[in-house]
């Protein structure tokens, strides 16, 4: 549509009944361009009126016209005219014709205010019209004044006799108008067609865009694909009735190549409903216009239609390959693709679980070609080059099975189009294998078998095994590296191992290094080592203290000893170094002399065959079959009496080894009694306090094996064990009691040695003890001396039989012994002084034995009844069992008063839950002090473990005074290392907390028993103790 802007300013101050309209500037965009005198019918005219008004606006033209019609408000007339144009008021009128107008808004009342409205030139004019007027009026509302109606609301009179809208400058008067060269529309304005333009391909969706000038008659505007080029196909000329009527610039189509009739605002008239992958096109617009004009229209050529992305191709890596780290992807694009479609994607498969799967990245580059090379970090998918991650984790998981795909879609957007390449491994590091057998700390003998897991395909000729001796015998051909057959994963693999002969050993290709032979009694390390097929750095387990043993090692049978006389029921009691066999731990009574014994030798099968010190068995002389733990194999059911023995036991290792056997002899069965002896410590734990005394620390029970008359009891000889010194005691006690707790109240005192050396205590009755079937108890009491040694402990145990001067024959398990029990907490400093405006307290300890934590008590009167506990919110932890003086600072931050004095009190808790209070000290505050809540006391060091004992993990903690490197780790009893839990930098006056799950540094579980942790720094050393228990 052409425009036009034709001005026609008026100034008419207007005064009705003290009301003004002032029209300023009418303006009319036609098609003519500003002050142009045409119109052209069918067009749309644009009005803009701007006026100044007190009065409401109303746009109109009042009259009966030729049509029929009547205008007036919401009304424009046309006078059509046969002159060209006609003279001022000597004019034909050919017919007045009344024209709604749409859109219309005025800015309402006030000055310089804005109406606008259209209204379109009627195509049926009659046909010698040469020129026309535009007419209309404003009106003012005024419902009180006898004006003309309109539409039955009254207005005021129009302004002036009518206004036109269109034409040059002149003195608007009544029946003054303008005139317009009006021109009939004869012909369809031709549309064009920007796209898609010719010599173009376009894919399966496309954008058609044109310019149609006139609106359109009802469904005439057709877009036509027209096949020119490719092979023909049915249907090959494609006609769509485009639904949109009206005129504009910049018009679009959205189609879908391959539903056409589905396309949003056509429908298809004929032909196939798909164009045809490949083929060349015409595309065509046209339309007829409203008056029915011959169509017009535009069209271009040589417009191909592709709907397919050409497949790329994925080169790189392929099939079932291994990939690194660092690796590249490979792959051929024949198109250039639509912006931000082409992709890589990592998609697992199998392996290693990755729950950030898939991993997708877009590639940078767009453009086709060959070879196109992209480097990938698979631990960092982002950082790579030429890529930006969309989607999924940034990373690979080592171990994991990857699909790996590359996609784009090409510049047409058409579907997208991959290529992908399974089974491809992403592998960072040989997964470690798993040493099962021999296990750590176990026997084998020549022929043994050796039993690991091995996770993932080795490199040809990359399995190992290796034996290298660490202890034991000499092993100059050490190590021994074996090259293993097999190189496929899997678990449970076996080889069956020669000792004597390495390179013969089933599974074994060949000796790789070192002597052909391993050394009996040497101890190894064994492992097994390979490569991944990825040539990743090799991964090895392995275990140790692996003894090579050709020989049954000999147990110790540690009694009844040798000379002892045992009576009906007595204790066995022996060494077993090594796990036996299956049935091959024998016990066997061999009569020597006395009594004759025809049913001798009785050998007892033994039910345990696991290694131990200090097994015990339980033998019923009298039926030994019946004995605890045991079967009878052979010989007599029972014993005879005064006979006399030798005892043996006997075993064959699991490496079935020749047997080892360890035997007493002139043992006596004996049944007409024996004094039964047992004791063990007392307290078990308990500190004892300076200048304490009668103090509990050993229990022994005697009591006669048989009714009848008493055994008699002249002596026992006690040693003494521990660190202590003869200055530590003031006195050794014996007791005799009727039960099994002390009471110097109520217990018997028998002997006090109060002279030194105390080391044997010799325990000479006078007159002797009388011992029954009753059981009777005695206690060994300590007097600790005032200037007790810090950090030394006393026990007891009685060595042998021999130590019991009796008239009977004694029996029990030798050496009888008790625990030590240490000194207690020694307080060596204890004091109180100001820091700023708050106490501090300062204590230091020399040693603590079982000193759980600590209690602070303040008071104002120097009375402990009248203190206060001043740590209720703050454990103060003790440091257990130590001989290593610990200091200790606590800041009382509790309000104090000037001229005041206060005392302090300290409460040692021990684990068993007595306690101790030392002090007090006190200070007399000057001036007035602060307040806040108390803090507990750093304690430089390491802290004991907690829980303890533990299963299955633990905490372990520490606060170091300085900054340091620092290594935590975990030692058996051998001094052997067993795990690092921490190695690196910590700063001061921080607390830190490690856990220890009980596993060694190749995640197996350390079995039941004692183990050391240690804190090294750059200046101490910190060592304590804990305890595995399962």
């Amino acid at each position: 549509m052409k425009k036009i802007i034709i001005i026609f300013l008026i100034v008419l101050p207007v005064l009705i009944f003290g009301q003004s309209i002032t029209l300023n500037t009418v303006e009319m965009q036609g098609d003519g361009g500003n002050n142009d005198q045409n119109i052209i019918g069918g067009e749309t005219v644009s009005v803009s009126v701007d006026y100044t008004t007190s009065n409401i606006l109303v746009i109109g033209e009042s009259g009966t016209h030729n049509d029929g019609t009547s205008s007036g408000r919401g009304y424009i007339s046309i006078y059509c005219y046969q002159d060209d144009p006609p003279n001022p008021g000597s004019h034909a009128t050919l017919g007045i014709y009344s024209v709604a107008i749409s859109n219309y808004s005025d800015g309402g009342t006030g000055t310089n205010k804005t109406a606008t409205f259209n209204f379109t030139v009627p195509e049926s004019l009659p046909s010698s019209t040469v020129s026309v007027q535009i007419r209309f009026g404003m009106y003012g509302l005024d419902s009180t004044s006898p004006y003309p109606y309109v539409y039955g609301t009254q207005y005021q009179s129009y302004v002036t006799d009518t206004y036109s809208v269109c034409g040059s400058a002149g003195t608007p008067t009544s029946g003054w108008y303008e005139y317009l060269k009006y021109t009939a529309d004869t012909e369809t304005e031709d549309p064009t067609l920007d796209l898609p333009s010719s010599s173009s391909t376009i894919g399966q969706s496309f954008t058609v865009q044109y310019d149609q000038p006139e609106a359109a008659y009802s469904n005439t505007v057709k877009l036509t694909f027209t096949r020119t080029g490719g092979t023909a196909y049915t249907g090959d000329t494609h006609v769509l009735t485009v639904s949109s009527l009206t005129a504009g610039d910049d018009k679009t189509l959205t189609i879908d190549g391959e539903d056409l009739d589905s396309s949003s605002g056509v429908s298809l008239d004929s032909g196939g409903s798909a164009l045809q992958n490949g083929r060349i096109y015409t595309v065509k617009i046209e339309y007829q216009d409203e008056a029915q004009n011959t169509a017009a229209n535009d069209s271009n050529t040589n417009i191909t239609y592709d709907n397919v992305t050409a497949t790329p191709t994925l080169d790189l890596p392929d099939v079932n390959d291994f990939i690194v780290q660092n690796f590249t992807v490979q792959y051929d694009q024949s198109e250039t693709a639509y912006t931000n479609t082409v992709k890589l994607t990592f998609t697992r498969t199998s392996g290693t679980s990755d729950p950030d799967s898939p991993h997708i990245l877009i590639v940078d580059s767009e453009a086709s070609g060959t070879n196109k090379t992209l480097s990938i970090n698979g631990s960092d998918l982002d950082g790579s080059s030429g890529v930006s991650l969309s989607s999924g984790g940034n990373y690979l998981v080592n171990g994991t099975t990857y699909t790996v795909k590359i996609e784009y879609q090409d510049a047409y957007q058409n579907p997208v189009a991959s290529d992908q390449n399974a089974g491809i491994k992403y592998d960072t590091s040989t997964l470690s294998p798993t040493f099962d057998l021999p296990a750590t700390d176990t026997t084998f003998s020549q022929s043994f078998t050796v039993q690991y897991d091995q996770p993932e395909d080795a490199y040809a000729s990359s399995v190992e095994l290796k034996f290298s001796r660490t202890g034991g015998s000499s092993d100059a051909g050490s190590p021994h590296v074996l090259e293993v057959t097999s190189e496929a994963l899997g678990t449970n693999i076996q080889l069956t191992i020669n000792g004597s002969n390495l390179s013969s050993s089933t599974g074994i290709s060949s000796l790789v290094s070192g002597t052909n032979s391993l050394v009996n009694g040497s101890v190894y390390t064994i492992e097994i080592k390979y490569q991944d097929e990825a040539q990743n750095t090799a991964a090895s387990d392995e275990n140790t203290s692996i003894t090579y043993d050709t020989a049954t090692e000999t147990p110790t049978l540690d009694s009844p000893s040798a000379n002892q006389s045992v009576g009906q029921n007595f204790t066995v009691q022996y060494d077993q170094p090594e796990t036996a066999y299956t049935s091959t731990v024998k016990l066997t009574f061999t009569r020597t002399a006395g009594t004759a014994d025809g049913n001798s030798p009785h050998i007892l099968e033994v039910e345990s065959e696991v290694s131990g010190d200090n097994k015990s068995l339980t033998i019923n002389g009298a039926d030994l079959g019946g004995s605890t733990g045991v079967s009878l194999s052979s010989g007599g059911n029972s014993l005879v009496d005064d006979a006399i023995y030798s005892v043996k036991i006997e075993y064959q290792d699991e490496a079935q080894n020749t047997a080892a056997d360890d035997q007493n002899d002139g043992i006596t069965y004996d049944t007409s009694g024996l004094l039964l002896v047992s004791g063990s410590d007392y307290n078990v734990g308990e500190s004892f306090q300076p200048d304490t005394d009668n103090n509990a620390f050993f229990i022994l029970e005697l009591q006669k094996s048989t009714s009848g008359s008493n055994a008699t009891v002249d002596v026992i000889n006690f040693d003494l064990t521990g660190s202590f010194d003869n200055s530590d005691i003031d006195a050794i006690k014996i007791w005799r009691s009727s039960d099994n707790s002390f009471d110097s109240a109520s217990d018997t005192h028998l002997i006090t040695d109060s002279s030194a050396p105390f080391d044997p205590f010799e325990a000479d009755f006078s007159p002797n003890e009388l011992i029954n079937t009753t059981k009777v108890y005695y206690f060994l009491t300590v007097d600790v001396s005032s200037t007790a040694g810090t950090g030394d402990n006393l026990g007891a145990q009685i060595n042998a039989a021999s130590d019991i001067t009796c008239d009977i024959s004694v029996s029990g398990t030798f050496p009888i012994s008790g625990d030590d029990h240490p000194l207690p907490v020694t307080l060596s400093n204890f004091e109180v002084q100001m820091q700023g405006r708050e106490p501090k307290l300062i204590w230091v300890t020399q040693s603590e034995t079982n000193n759980a934590f600590w209690n602070i008590y303040r008071s104002d009167s120097g009375d402990l009844s009248q203190a206060f506990q001043m740590n209720t919110n703050n454990t103060i932890s003790g440091q257990g069992t130590t001989s290593t003086p610990t200091d200790y600072i606590f800041i009382d931050q509790y309000p104090v008063e000037a001229n005041t004095t206060y005392w302090y009190w300290l409460e040692s808790i021990a684990y068993n839950g007595t306690s101790e209070i030392m002090g007090p000290v006190a200070i007399t505050i000057s001036y007035n002090g602060g307040s806040a809540i108390p803090e507990a006391p750093v304690v430089y060091g390491l802290q004991q473990n907690y829980p303890n004992p533990f299963n299955p993990s633990t905490s372990i903690s520490f606060i170091l005074p300085y900054s340091s490197k620092v290594e935590l780790a975990i030692y058996n009893i051998k001094g052997e290392k067993v795990s690092t839990i921490y190695e690196g930098t910590v700063e001061a006056e921080i607390e830190n907390t490690y856990t220890w799950n009980g596993l060694n540094k190749t995640g197996k579980l350390m079995p039941t028993g004692l183990y050391i942790f240690q804190l090294k720094t750059q200046e101490d050393n910190y060592y304590r103790k804990m305890n595995l228990i399962k």
